[in-house]
This record gives C-alpha cells, structure tokens and sequence, in this order.
C-alpha cells in the first residue's frame, strides 16, 4: 500500500515540477526580452547641487561607462538629449571605451561621438580602468582624445571656462591596485595627492571613476565626485539596490545616486553601457544631469 501511494503521488510531483520549469523558462526569457530594452532605451537622470563658491550656477551633462554603447544612428539619440539641457560642460568619468587585457583583441575606440561634444561643450575626460588598461597598449590615444578637443585629465586639475566662476576639474588614475576584484583595499589620502596636488579652495569637482573610495576622496577636500565603473549594480531589486558591483561586491553601498561625507557629495552614474556582463535589469541606461548652485 505504501509503494502505491508513492507511485500515485509522483506524477502530480512530476507535472507540478513541469509546471514550475515551464514558469521559470517563462520568467527567464521575460527578464532577457526586458534586458535587451533597457539596453537601448537610457533615461536622463537629474540631480541638482549646492556650488558653495561659485559666483553662478551652471550646469553638466555626465557619460559615465558608455562603453563605446550607441543610442540611434551615430548616437544621435543620446546627442539630442545632452543638446535639450544645453549644459556649460561635460564630465566623462572613464570607460567611454572598452578595453580588452588580451592584446590582440584591444579595438580601436571610435572617438567620433566625442570629436562632436567637443565641438559643442567643453568636455573633460578622466580614465577609468579601460582606458588605463588601452593606454598601456596604445599610449597614442592621448594625443587622439586631445585631437577631437576634449581635454583629457590624466592626474591632472584644470580650470573650467564658467565665465565668473572658478570651478577645477580633476582626474585622476587609479592603478590595478585599486581595480581588484573581490578585494577592497585601503586608499590614503596621500595617494591623491601626489597624484594631484593639494586641493584648490576653490569649487572643485574631481572625476575618479571607482566610487568605492568615496572617503579618501572627500578626505583630499574635493566639493564633488563624479563617478561610475559600478553599472547601478547590473540588476536592480526593489529595497535592496543593485546586486553586484565591478569589483564583485554583492549589494555594494555605491551602486548609483548621491553619498554625502562631510562637505564632499558624491555624484555616483549607473553609467551608459555594459562590457564583462551584458546585463542591465530594471537598471536603465542613464545620462545624468547636475545642476550646480541649487538645492
């Protein structure tokens, strides 16, 4: 009687776990089906930011982690966007490329996208880790990125044109000591200044590509941090955030939006584009936008 019984219930078991493969393959291509939207339809984002020390407000467009990603034809989608909100300058906090470690497959990067911001806006661009891993290969594209007119900052402060206000903008190189994955090591304060000397009193944004070292950069004394290189966490669940960060971190505190420390905000982008992981769910695409001198 008991082996009748067994042979009874493991049909039923066997339908029910049909059932549940069925719903799961159902649920598995939705989630592939809504990934490859968002890949293609980004949003603008916009954040506005006290500029304590700026004589006026003006406002920036960022390009965080495009990854050579396209929007239209030439990109001409995510132009118009950046052309509607006619920002005074735009930020690029690195991997506006992709880079591959393996040599022999390392692309040559289509600068054409922003050969034509630069003719529009003054653009300044810091590396992030792609573009330290390209410039190892290709030295070269330094000269490339300052032919289009963009003002490339490498470990290097500049003084925006803003008309009135003196506003520096900085970027700065990281190394592979502060890209490893899994790991989180500790960045002195120290490290940013070699690398760029004291900070101005003057407002003063700094363009550092890995948000994970959000205190050591507010620690230089910079007024605002633009960063990226998370992706908004690849996959975003309601009340937790997103799942995982570049440097493999499981629900990291950086994944996008404002951090605040001290008198330093951190303006983090879930960036434009994808590489390793060509997965974005319910984490769109964003441009973002910053105006400065408001609350």
């Amino acid at each position: 009687m008991k082996y009748r019984r067994i042979f009874a219930i493991m049909p039923r078991m066997m339908i029910f776990l049909l059932i549940l493969c069925v719903i799961l393959l159902i649920l598995i291509a939705a989630a592939l089906l809504r990934s490859g939207w968002e890949q293609k339809h980004f949003i603008v984002r916009e954040y506005s930011l006290p500029a304590e020390g700026a004589e006026c407000g003006f406002r920036a467009a960022v390009l965080a982690d495009l990854h050579e990603a396209v929007f239209g034809r030439e990109n001409e989608e995510l132009i118009r966007a950046i052309d509607r909100f006619a920002p005074d300058l735009i930020l690029i906090p690195g991997d506006f490329i992709t880079c591959r470690r393996d040599t022999e497959t390392a692309e040559e990067p289509d600068l054409s996208l922003l050969r034509t911001l630069a003719s529009r806006y003054p653009v300044y661009y810091a590396p992030g880790n792609h573009e330290e891993n390209y410039l190892k290969l290709h030295p070269e594209y330094a000269d490339e990125v300052a032919d289009t007119g963009a003002v490339f900052l490498v470990d290097k402060m500049v003084t925006a044109d803003l008309g009135s206000s003196i506003v520096h903008v900085s970027g700065i190189t990281l190394g592979e000591d502060y890209y490893v994955r899994g790991k989180q090591p500790q960045m002195p304060v120290e490290f940013v200044e070699e690398k760029l000397g004291p900070c101005p009193e003057e407002y003063t944004i700094l363009l550092a590509h890995n948000p994970g070292f959000f205190k050591t950069y507010a620690r230089w004394g910079c007024n605002c941090v633009i960063s990226g290189h998370n992706h908004g966490g690849v996959i975003r669940l309601p009340l937790l955030g997103g799942v995982m960060s570049a440097s493999m971190h499981l629900f990291d505190r950086y994944d996008r939006g404002i951090f605040k420390e001290g008198r330093s905000t951190m303006v983090l982008s879930a960036g434009l584009g994808m590489h390793t992981i060509h997965v974005r769910l319910f984490n769109r695409p964003e441009l973002v936008v910053i105006s400065f001198g408001e609350e």
